[in-house]
């Protein structure tokens, strides 16, 4: 199984109610079951780096979150009762509410992962896997890695890296049970070619990365280079490689914009699939950055992308005045809005000029998490090794070939 690169990340977590819980623990190992546990999960634990204060929290817009709540309890019963269409919909309406929501996403991904619906349960529970909440994110990638085993309980280098992240993150005996005895380089490898457009001018460039999007195109050569946001990067033989943002030029209206590489060599331009997509939150961009470097015979585009994750917190509504995130169990009282930095996320894409293709993509969420060097580096590197890359640190040491 490989995977693509990660665009933009929404934050998961999966929610515990009285009397029974829609999506189970990494202790249940009950996801491929077919019966839910009705036994309430242990309270998820608000961020070290959220305010005990609610004061010191955004406002909350009452009547969305009494929706949202409404919606994720008429959502966990049908999920208990099996009806999987119902739990849909109704997680589905929890999200018209709070747009992004982790818990909405984790536990519609969790009623499609039980309906047989892997394309959609993947789709959710990728968006919602990062979040500070440790337990809870122990349980989105514990989906994710029984979405990914064979029905013999095999499992792939991704899958044993999706249960290496829930054991790590939350340790469980289930987790532990499914690497046990593994050696496991938790990073995901995508050996998928992926082809460049080809143009035949810089505004030819702009009108492809300004199709289908709000960003406004330049008007002219100068300004559509203008996209161009570092130095070029000369390859002997193969021209010269700019990291290119289709919303560069129009930051207030383009709300999301893609980040490309362009490689142009006199009158050829060649535009490389998105490498990342950038929102604004609050006028903050989550743009990745990017980075050029030579890799051996070809280039290897490094970006990195710190998110924000937004939670919302509440209180238990009594006078202990104990802030935690939300759970939407009954009696909670919503305190505010939290904003808590995540770990950074790294995709390292490999260029062939010569081919004008990407010939591999490593994902990298564990660096940033888990074992950032003393001096505050990536402690995964990666190195050229004969037509591939070698990838060490974290329990790596493996070398992948540019197919």
């Amino acid at each position: 199984m490989t995977r693509g690169s990660r665009a933009v990340a929404t934050a998961f977590a999966v929610a515990a109610c009285h009397g029974g819980h829609a999506a189970p623990t990494p202790e249940d190992d009950g996801a491929a079951a077919s019966t839910v546990t009705a036994t309430a999960t242990s309270t998820a634990t608000a961020s070290a780096a959220a305010p005990l204060d609610a004061s010191a929290l955004g406002v909350v817009d009452r009547a969305a979150y009494a929706a949202y709540t409404s919606a994720l309890v008429r959502g966990r019963r049908a999920t208990i009762a099996k009806k999987w269409a119902d739990a849909k919909a109704a997680f589905t309406d929890a999200l018209r509410a709070r747009p992004n929501d982790k818990r909405a996403l984790a536990e519609r991904g969790y009623a499609e992962l039980l309906a047989g619906d892997t394309d959609a349960a993947r789709t959710d529970l990728e968006a919602a896997r990062d979040t500070d909440d440790n337990a809870l994110a122990a349980q989105a990638w514990f989906n994710l890695g029984l979405l990914g085993q064979d029905k013999d309980g095999g499992a792939s280098d991704d899958t044993l890296a999706d249960f290496w992240f829930s054991n790590q993150l939350h340790p469980s005996a289930a987790a532990r049970a499914k690497i046990a005895g593994r050696s496991i380089c938790p990073v995901s490898i995508d050996p998928k070619h992926a082809a460049a457009t080809h143009a035949s001018s810089w505004l030819a460039v702009a009108k492809i990365l300004t199709s289908g999007v709000k960003c406004q195109a330049p008007k002219s050569e100068t300004d559509a280079k203008a996209l161009a946001e570092t130095p070029g990067l000369p390859v002997s033989g193969q021209g010269t490689f700019y990291v290119v943002r289709s919303g560069t030029l129009d930051l207030q209206n383009c709300v999301e914009n893609e980040t490309h590489v362009v490689q142009t060599r006199g009158a050829d331009f060649w535009v490389y699939p998105n490498m990342g997509t950038g929102t604004f939150t609050f006028m903050v961009p989550t743009q990745p950055a990017v980075d050029l470097a030579r890799f051996g015979e070809r280039v290897r585009a490094s970006a990195t992308i710190s998110w924000t994750d937004e939670t919302i917190m509440c209180t238990a509504g009594d006078a202990s005045n104990e802030v935690f995130a939300c759970r939407g169990d009954p009696g909670e009282e919503p305190a505010g809005m939290a904003h808590v930095p995540l770990p950074p996320d790294y995709t390292d894409f490999f260029l062939d000029g010569a081919t004008h293709e990407i010939v591999s993509s490593i994902e990298d969420h564990a660096s940033g998490r888990f074992a950032l060097a003393g001096d505050g580096g990536r402690p995964v590197t990666l190195r050229p090794d004969g037509d591939g890359a070698a990838i060490a640190g974290l329990g790596c040491a493996r070398t992948i070939p540019f197919q």
